[in-house]
């Protein structure tokens, strides 16, 4: 079946195969080519034109997306072999770069979201506590027991029994019949 698009890079309108498993988005090789070497204007100008081609508005509550979404639910829109994140985007849209070490995270924990009063930028700390808080981290957290008194280190006077030499140790080692390693080497040795 033959198929008319349009191509991404020169907008002149060119016909495809659909039998062939890949989809077109180039009238040539030399399209294709080009568009991959555009520059980083270019590039922050085609971001925000597929977002914008994608979002889906509400006034009430969290924004849709109708375009690619990551296999966790986060939107994905790829320029020219890079992505972007949809929410990351739309933070950059409205309130410029976002800081170096830091994270655009969700108030709503809807991650097709990207409305900007449902965002916010924080650490990977806060995204971390705020994933345990709300109940989203899904494995045990390791919290260690305090040690009962009666298995704190207790020191127990013991007699050596190679040198006969008194001395101390901890009653949870498996150590407590030889003074020193030298004894303890020396036990076969007689």
């Amino acid at each position: 079946m033959i198929k008319e698009s349009l191509c991404s890079f020169c907008k002149k309108k060119f016909e495809w195969d659909t039998n062939i498993n890949t989809i077109r988005t180039f009238c040539s090789h030399k399209c294709s080519t080009n568009f991959n070497i555009i520059t980083e204007e270019k590039r922050e100008i085609l971001y925000r034109k597929r977002y914008e081609e994608n979002v889906i508005r509400n006034e009430n509550g969290c924004w849709g997306w109708k375009g690619h979404l990551m296999k966790k639910g986060y939107i994905e829109i790829r320029v020219a072999g890079k992505r972007k994140l949809g929410h990351r985007l739309a933070w950059e849209m409205h309130y410029g770069k976002v800081s170096k070490g830091k994270y655009i995270l969700h108030h709503c924990d809807t991650p097709v979201c990207s409305k900007i009063s449902h965002l916010y930028e924080g650490t990977l700390k806060n995204n971390a506590r705020d994933c345990i808080n709300r109940g989203r981290f899904k494995y045990p957290i390791y919290k260690p027991e305090p040690i009962p008194k009666e298995k704190s280190k207790i020191y127990m006077k013991s007699e050596c029994i190679k040198c006969n030499k008194s001395f101390f140790f901890d009653r949870h080692s498996a150590v407590g019949r030889y003074c020193s390693k030298n004894c303890y080497f020396k036990r076969n040795k007689d």
